[in-house]
């Protein structure tokens, strides 16, 4: 895996064209730090997250969500936490706050698109990684989530650059990290390390990130399982019509996962139908 070398020069070109980039929530920065922790402990935990009401009624709200078959409802933030773990808070908590800030724009139905893309993506590839690999489901879903956070981040700041981008992008037949370079001399990827190396997310979870974005899937040496895990997720996610730029499109990523991994195909399907079923229930949480 190849190691977060920060470019300087393009993250002050960014700053240039786009101003400073968003801050990370405190309560997030806090908890990603916890959560962290060998030494974390429910009631640290609690105390940040109870400090934010709509962050903590989603946490309380998600742990009682027929997603995760909760049989017994619960009712407290302590109890919550400790049914889902401290991984699965961690998502909730990086989600809901990343909606937040994205949502508050004047494009909010592009950010909606985008948004229910990199949802799509992220429980896609939490499902792929569980079914089929030994890897953390959590770190598969988090870096599902956050794999185009450039995009949402160049909308919020430069809508005119960003409505440019698409206009470009319908005259010809390059893709969106292919037109951005032209256009601002960097893309969403570099914005997007930009962004989680300022908000001081993991490196592991910024290499896999950046694998998903520079590397050949039909090479599995060269690519990680999550990363792989996220291509055929985005694949997933185009193919039920979760996508804001592409329609959907035979893709060979789902034919190479399967056959790099030893994958029965009518194992796969029966998870891309409860794939799509899970989806719709976690994308209405968010607008609840």
């Amino acid at each position: 895996m190849q190691n977060i070398e920060v470019d300087y020069k393009t993250v002050d070109k960014i700053i240039e064209k786009l101003g400073e980039l968003p801050s990370a929530p405190v309560i997030l920065n806090k908890v990603m730090q916890l959560t962290s922790s060998l030494d974390a402990n429910i009631m640290d935990i609690s105390k940040h997250i109870s400090a934010d009401q709509s962050l903590s009624a989603k946490v309380v709200r998600m742990s009682n969500s027929a997603i995760y078959g909760r049989t017994k409802e619960i009712n407290s933030l302590d109890e919550a936490i400790k049914v889902l773990g401290f991984t699965q808070v961690r998502s909730i908590i990086v989600s809901a706050s990343t909606f937040n800030i994205f949502k508050s724009g004047t494009h909010t139905k592009i950010a909606d698109l985008l948004w229910q893309h990199s949802v799509a993506v992220a429980l896609g590839s939490k499902m792929i990684t569980a079914k089929f690999t030994n890897l953390d489901k959590e770190e598969a879903y988090l870096a599902g989530l956050l794999h185009d956070i450039g995009k949402l981040v160049l909308l919020q700041t430069a809508p005119n650059v960003f409505e440019e981008i698409i206009a470009k992008i319908k005259e010809s037949d390059q893709s969106f990290s292919e037109v951005a370079i032209k256009v601002l001399g960097f893309n969403h990827q570099h914005i997007g390390q930009a962004l989680l190396v300022k908000w001081e997310f993991p490196t592991h979870l910024i290499e896999e990130i950046s694998c998903y974005h520079n590397s050949n899937i039909s090479e599995p040496e060269e690519v990680p399982s999550i990363a792989r895990s996220i291509a055929l997720a985005n694949s997933m996610a185009n193919y039920i019509g979760a996508s804001f730029f592409n329609p959907f499109h035979h893709s060979t990523d789902d034919q190479i996962f399967i056959g790099q991994n030893e994958i029965d195909v009518d194992e796969f399907i029966e998870l891309r139908l409860k794939f799509e079923e899970n989806y719709h229930k976690e994308i209405n949480s968010y607008y609840e």
